[in-house]
């Protein structure tokens, strides 16, 4: 009777050991999922982030475009400057 009592008192040890451990692993896990969860929360708010400011810039770079391309005067009325200085000098001196 008595080697049965300590038989099952060591195997209750045991067990309350193992549940601790699994308590303990079960803690850290819930911890890591909580980080990954932020971590993955974090990466998300960014890139929508990035995504809010990649769309502003090319709302300015069409807007810009638009502006340049309107200010622009058009191609056929577009002059091309007579040459001056040493150029005009040395086509004189050649004639």
């Amino acid at each position: 009777m008595r080697a049965e009592r300590a038989q099952l008192a060591s195997q209750l040890k045991f067990a309350e050991r193992r549940i601790a451990a699994l308590e303990d692993e079960r803690a850290r896990l819930d911890a890591d999922l909580a980080s990954e969860r932020a971590a993955r929360q974090t990466a998300a708010g960014e890139a929508s982030a990035l995504k809010a400011v990649t769309a502003s810039q090319r709302a300015q770079l069409d807007e810009l475009l638009r502006a340049t391309l309107a200010a622009a005067p058009p191609a056929a009325k577009t002059r091309v400057p007579r040459s001056t200085g040493k150029a005009a000098a040395k086509r004189t001196a050649q004639s």
